[in-house]
């Protein structure tokens, strides 16, 4: 190894660096390099700096959730690595989940720091929609199941949230127990466009569409653990009630934005500008950052006539950020090439599956997906959201 470290910014924030011996030039920045949440990026990581890449990035610092702040942090180790190493030929913001959320920031607020951005396992237009559809979806449950239930509490949370999650699970599991409860637990699913598969990170793949009982069982497992945990549709003929159900969450009270989260959230969310390269990732059975909220991304830099800087690439399995080493190592390479030659390379499955076997025969499951036109759509200078409505 040519070079390891780690130190302190200025501020506190603990930061790593990794320079390998044949080093190619090109460094990437991650706000997770440290203490990274997700497992599989330990793989990745091990695996990167074997093929020339540079790392180096820092810890989340605490008391902040704005990809805004920790991309601006994230900039800083710039500065000890130009000083320590030298000046990179390239330099790509990478990163998955909150950490993709800030490779988007680096794009939006300092695209001269850096060539391109491998955005993995993130919400299409930022927080503002994907926190938007994690409360609808909470939303529509209980006005279709525990109206009157005063213990599901869908704003202004208590400092201990537990014996709210007990209750949703149990008012859920209660509704499973039943044809009724079950039409209405997929129904709120189906609404609010979260997936029918993802977190069970051993499936194989989503249900068939005709499984009717397989998707209705997805979807009450990605609500109970929406609700309880943290963070198309073919219905049963019980569903004969679904205008009196459309009725009752139309009238339900509705809950006012609070300007102050708004903003906060603001933070972590994103408009059409692109200047950089992007290659945007995703599972397509992720159940924190549904892959339903994809498509404003693509729709907003086709719009702005940036669409050639954006490629899109799906993985077909469950689980958040459970990519493998060869999907990470093929997207990018792929990135590489169009900032090295600025065209983009084959990005479609069959051609990214090739790249990632190349590195791996058995670990790349690139697929075609449609994310269709995305959930409630929310850009960084949008108006604050309309009332949401079933109709």
């Amino acid at each position: 190894m040519r070079a390891e470290w780690e130190d302190w910014l200025p501020d506190g924030t603990a930061y790593r660096v990794v320079v390998p011996e044949a080093w190619n030039g090109v460094l990437l920045l991650d706000l997770d390099f440290i203490h990274s949440p997700h497992p599989p990026w330990d793989d990745a990581y091990a695996s990167i700096p074997a093929h020339g890449y540079a790392v180096a990035g820092t810890c989340r610092p605490a008391g902040a959730f704005s990809a805004s702040v920790w991309a601006h942090r994230l900039r800083q180790v710039l500065h000890p690595f130009r000083q320590r190493i030298g000046l990179p030929e390239r330099v790509i913001a990478l990163g998955a989940s909150d950490g993709g959320a800030t490779a988007r920031a680096m794009e939006q607020e300092l695209p001269y720091s850096i060539d391109g951005v491998l955005a993995m396992s993130t919400p299409g237009s930022g927080l503002v929609s994907l926190l938007n559809q994690a409360l609808d979806a909470a939303f529509l449950a209980k006005a279709l199941l525990a109206p009157d239930d005063d213990d599901l509490i869908l704003a202004g949370l208590p400092p201990d949230i537990a014996p709210v999650n007990s209750r949703w699970a149990a008012v859920l599991d209660a509704a499973q127990q039943a044809p009724a409860g079950q039409a209405r637990i997929a129904l709120a699913a189906a609404i609010t466009r979260l997936p029918c598969w993802g977190v069970d990170e051993r499936a194989a793949g989503p249900p068939p569409a005709h499984d009717v009982d397989a998707v209705q069982e997805g979807y009450f497992h990605e609500l109970r653990y929406l609700c309880a945990s943290g963070p198309r549709l073919t219905l049963r003929a019980v569903v004969e009630s679904l205008a009196a159900d459309l009725t009752l969450v139309n009238e339900f009270p509705r809950i006012e934005p609070d300007p102050v989260g708004v903003e906060y959230a603001r933070e972590s969310t994103f408009d059409d500008t692109l200047v950089r390269p992007m290659l945007f990732m995703t599972t397509t059975g992720d159940p924190i950052s549904p892959v339903s909220n994809s498509g404003p991304l693509e729709a907003g830099a086709r719009r702005a006539g940036a669409g050639d800087l954006l490629r899109m690439c799906y993985v077909r399995a469950p689980g958040h950020s459970t990519f493998t080493s060869a999907e990470i190592g093929a997207a990018l390479t792929a990135l590489t090439e169009r900032i090295d030659d600025g065209k983009w390379p084959g990005t479609s499955p069959d051609m990214m599956n090739l790249r990632g076997r190349y590195l791996d025969p058995s670990a790349a499951r690139f697929t075609d997906h449609d994310p269709g036109p995305g959930y409630r759509p929310f850009y960084a200078y949008s108006e604050y959201p309309g009332q949401f409505r079933t109709g």
